[in-house]
């Protein structure tokens, strides 16, 4: 899947989400819980695409109206990205922390990286080590 496929499968979701959100409260309301105008709101509904739109903020808008990422992640075949989203909120909020300092890099992102490279390790050797105590 290309990223303007890709773009175009979220921004049909979003609509979905936003549609349903419009209906349970109205323009206005969902505006302003999105930061956006109402304006663009009407705009979004009424067919207008919403090209200047990043990705991640499509999917920062479906998460706040309560929208589906894991089955959207799923539906558009990103099943280790689901199984991430599936996490609990401190779950999600660890590795989240774990991602920003890694995308920082330095000496934290390396020992950090050392940390994950061990983990990984002992969860290689714990799967050879079938009855045997630790």
């Amino acid at each position: 899947m290309d990223n303007q496929e890709l773009f175009n499968r979220v921004w049909g979701h979003l609509l979905q989400v936003l549609r349903a959100e419009v209906e349970k409260s109205n323009e206005s309301r969902v505006a302003k819980r999105l930061g956006v105008s109402h304006s663009t709101v009407n705009r979004w509904l009424s067919g207008e695409r919403g090209e200047r739109v990043e990705l991640s903020h499509c999917l920062r808008i479906i998460a706040n109206l309560g929208g589906d990422l894991v089955a959207l992640a799923k539906e558009l075949g990103y099943e280790d990205v689901a199984k991430i989203l599936e996490f609990d909120h401190s779950s999600r909020t660890v590795l989240l922390d774990v991602i920003a300092i890694l995308e920082q890099g330095g000496p934290a992102a390396d020992k950090l990286l050392q940390e994950v490279q061990f983990l990984q390790r002992l969860a290689g050797d714990s799967g050879d080590r079938s009855g045997s105590d630790v």
